[in-house]
C-alpha cells in the first residue's frame, strides 16, 4: 500500500478495534504510519492558523535521520518531529485482550485510569527519548509535536497537569507542543505550547463561543 488514504480507511476500523485503546492512532505498516502522521501534522497546521493566524506551508516528509517533516513559515524552514503520547505497556495489554477471543473483556470497551504522576512520567520519558536520539545524531528538532488520541485524558486534566510540568534542559529540541484528540467544544484540536517556537507562537485551547 503506497500512502493510499482510501485503502487505509478500508481497514482502519480493524486496526482501531485490534488496538483496544487510543484507537485513532492505530497503524502498523510504514505506509499507515505515514498516512496517520500526515493527518496529525495537517491538523497542527490548522490549529496554528486558527489560533495564531500563522500560515504553515510546504509540508515535506523527510527520511531518517532527519525529523519527520519540514514545514515552511514565510521564508523559514522548520523541522518538526512527531511522537504519539501513548503508554506502550497499556497498548500491549489491550492488544492481547483483543486477540484472545476467550478473554472476558474481549468484546468490552477498554479503558484505563489516568493520574498526574502517570501523565508527567510518561511525558518526561517521551521528551527525553527524542532528546537523546537526536542529540546522539547531532541533529536539532525545531518543534517536537506530541500528539494524543487517548480519550481518557480530558482537556481540563491536561491543562492542569501541564501547568506544573517542568520541561527538562534540552539541547536537541527547540520547542515542544502537545496536541490532544479532537473535541467539538474547542475552536481547533486542543493544543498547548510547553516551550514555544518564535515562528509558531504560544497556543492553548480556545473554547467555541456559544450562541
Amino acid at each position: 500500500m503506497k500512502d493510499d488514504p482510501d485503502e487505509f480507511a478500508g481497514r482502519w476500523t480493524d486496526l482501531i478495534n485490534a488496538r483496544g485503546i487510543a484507537g485513532l492512532g492505530a497503524r502498523e505498516t510504514a505506509s499507515e504510519k505515514s498516512i496517520v502522521e500526515k493527518s496529525v501534522i495537517n491538523e497542527f497546521k490548522q490549529t496554528i492558523f486558527a489560533l495564531n493566524g500563522i500560515l504553515v506551508d510546504g509540508v515535506t516528509p523527510e527520511r531518517p535521520p532527519l525529523p519527520d517533516f519540514t514545514v515552511r513559515i514565510a521564508d523559514q524552514k522548520i523541522r518538526v518531529e512527531l511522537v504519539e503520547f501513548i503508554d506502550g505497556a497499556l497498548v500491549k495489554n489491550a492488544k492481547f485482550i483483543r486477540s484472545d477471543s476467550t478473554h472476558p473483556l474481549n468484546k468490552a470497551a477498554l479503558t484505563f485510569a489516568v493520574n498526574k504522576s502517570w501523565f508527567s512520567d510518561l511525558l518526561l520519558q517521551t521528551i527525553l527519548k527524542k532528546e537523546q536520539r537526536y542529540a546522539n545524531r547531532d541533529i536539532s528538532i525545531d518543534a517536537l509535536l506530541i500528539w494524543n488520541e487517548a480519550l481518557e485524558l480530558e482537556v481540563t486534566q491536561i491543562q492542569e497537569w501541564l501547568s506544573t510540568f517542568e520541561v527538562p534542559h534540552l539541547s536537541a529540541i527547540r520547542s515542544i507542543y502537545f496536541q490532544s484528540w479532537y473535541h467539538p467544544a474547542y475552536e481547533a484540536r486542543p493544543t498547548w505550547s510547553l516551550v514555544s517556537h518564535p515562528k509558531l507562537g504560544d497556543v492553548s485551547p480556545v473554547g467555541k463561543k456559544r450562541g
